[in-house]
This record gives C-alpha cells, sequence and structure tokens, in this order.
C-alpha cells in the first residue's frame, strides 16, 4: 500500500495543528496502526484531515482494498464526568451505525457502488 502519511502528515496535519494547537496531543501515527488490527491486518494509510469542530476532529483512513473509514477523534474536557463521556460516545455510535444503514439502503435503492463505511461491520 502507498503510505502517504509522510506527506500528508508533514504538510497537512502540521498546518492543521498550527491553527488548532489544542489537538496537538494526538498521536496520529498510530491511528492506522490500530485500524489496520480491527480490520484484521488490511493496511491502511491516513490520507486527509476531513472536519473539526469544538471537540473532534475527523480524519479519513484508506485501505488496501479501497474500504475508507472516517475516523472521529474527540478531546475530552478534564471537567466532564465518565458517565457523560460514556453517554456522548454511544450516541456518536449509534448515529453513525444509522448513518451506516441509511446509506446501505440508499446504496441498494439507488444502486449506487461508491458506499462510505464509517464502521466495521
Amino acid at each position: 500500500m502507498n503510505h502517504s502519511l509522510d506527506l500528508w502528515y508533514n504538510a497537512e496535519w502540521d498546518k492543521f495543528l498550527t491553527e488548532n494547537p489544542k489537538f496537538s496531543g494526538i498521536a496520529i501515527q498510530h491511528i492506522p496502526r490500530t485500524a489496520s488490527a480491527i480490520r484484521g491486518g488490511i493496511p491502511c494509510a491516513l490520507q486527509a484531515y476531513l472536519e473539526s469542530g469544538v471537540y473532534h476532529v475527523v480524519l479519513k483512513l484508506l485501505f488496501a482494498d479501497n474500504t475508507t473509514w472516517a475516523c472521529r477523534i474527540r478531546l475530552r474536557d478534564s471537567d466532564e464526568h465518565p458517565e457523560f463521556v460514556k453517554s456522548t460516545m454511544e450516541s456518536t455510535v449509534a448515529t453513525m451505525r444509522y448513518v451506516k444503514i441509511e446509506q446501505l439502503s440508499q446504496s441498494l435503492r439507488f444502486t449506487t457502488t461508491n458506499l462510505i463505511l464509517l464502521l466495521p461491520p
């Protein structure tokens, strides 16, 4: 697999961190290895920074089999109660599963072939 992480990381991520220093603690170099392990060792690489908000950043991962994932990383506020963090994560996962199901439904209904998978099956 073409590992575009180095070029992307040096150019785009450094620029992003200059503008958003609160995300500097994210060790994005570990994300492809973790995602690959989740998918049974299929190699992947970070492709781009997609979006960010007050407490999160979304990165695009591309696997060797052309599967694409969105990796959402949420910053934690030290004042947040652990139960709040847990319920926020559960809500996010439920939303992503819903989006995935709706995309699949749309794909089957309209025979669209470009389906973005947000979560592993």
